[in-house]
């Protein structure tokens, strides 16, 4: 059996990784639910779940959204940046900020697009356009320059699972709404962030771990308000493959490549669940299905984890 953290280091993880944002989480949902009574479950939701790892950070320090600790962070600056990470600096010039600074951004864009291609005016198969496109943005944008050099399929590969991923949990949440699909990807976090404690990573852990509060106080809020929170999807399509993917470039361990893949991908198999018909999704035997279907493989991938590194809290 591995060895148990010390109390003092599981409590800050409860209280600022977990509770704080699980709390803030579960307060937006539940407000915008009953305030915006027409729009309020996707409002309520990514509000909820971008202001909860706000939150979470500001205690936990997971990711820094300065690109100089030095000095405070101008849109201009940030605009630039963002410029040269597309289309590369000059000679002479600063490289652009790396991959695992621009995550936190470009999960928060992505949720807000897609809570705009929601609108109920919007045709589904343009609002699928848009989910594309941002997912091909921002897959380039969060692949490291030395993978996306060296490994030319990996962020079109990348796009696709951004795509179909956020595409599957958007038709999921709409057709079997509830507290279980937010609940899943509380526990997908968790377990990417078990891997990435086992790649010795701090940060990273404490980044998968304040996503997995907010998705946890979304999932008690909607599992009594039988709500839809799959307006942030995102946050699990896109966050959490991309997260995985800078665990494995930015950490060293023996942990295999596999591992870090089989959190990421686990959930694109959602996409299996849909060839149930619709009026399927909501029963007790579709949620275990499906859940089992995600967490088989994220399951796979911690063991792979365990069995390559050790633990040490001394």
């Amino acid at each position: 059996m591995p060895p148990l953290p010390p109390l003092e280091l599981v409590m800050p993880v409860l209280l600022y990784d977990v509770l704080a944002p699980a709390i803030v989480a579960a307060a937006f949902l539940l407000m915008a639910k009953a305030f915006l009574p027409q729009v309020g479950t996707d409002v309520g939701a990514v509000a909820g779940i971008l202001v909860a790892f706000w939150v979470g950070n500001y205690f936990q320090h997971a990711v820094a959204f300065r690109l100089d600790s030095e000095t405070s962070l101008t849109l201009s600056s940030w605009w630039n940046a963002l410029r040269v990470s597309f289309v590369g600096s000059a000679e002479g010039q600063a490289p652009p900020p790396s991959a695992r600074y621009w995550l936190p951004w470009a999960v928060a864009a992505s949720t807000i697009v897609g809570l705009t291609v929601r609108w109920p005016s919007l045709p589904p198969d343009l609002a699928a356009i848009f989910r594309t496109g941002v997912s091909a943005a921002v897959a380039y944008l969060l692949t490291p320059r030395g993978m996306r050099h060296d490994y030319g399929w990996l962020w079109p590969t990348l796009a696709g699972v951004f795509a179909i991923g956020w595409q599957t949990l958007d038709r999921l949440g709409k057709s079997s709404p509830g507290g279980w699909l937010p609940a899943l990807a509380s526990m997908l976090f968790v377990l990417g962030g078990m891997v990435v404690l086992h790649a010795h990573s701090a940060r990273i852990t404490d980044a998968a771990m304040i996503a997995a509060g907010g998705w946890f106080g979304l999932a008690v809020a909607a599992w009594f308000t039988k709500a839809d929170s799959s307006a942030a999807a995102p946050v699990l399509a896109i966050g959490l493959p991309s997260l995985m993917l800078t665990a494995m470039h930015d950490t060293y361990s023996e942990i295999p490549p596999t591992a870090f893949a089989l959190i990421g991908l686990a959930p694109l198999v959602l996409v299996f669940t849909l060839l149930a018909p619709g009026e399927r999704r909501s029963t007790w035997r579709f949620v275990l299905i499906a859940s089992c279907v995600a967490l088989t493989p994220a399951f796979i991938g911690l063991a792979m984890a365990m069995k390559a590194e050790s633990l040490s809290f001394e």
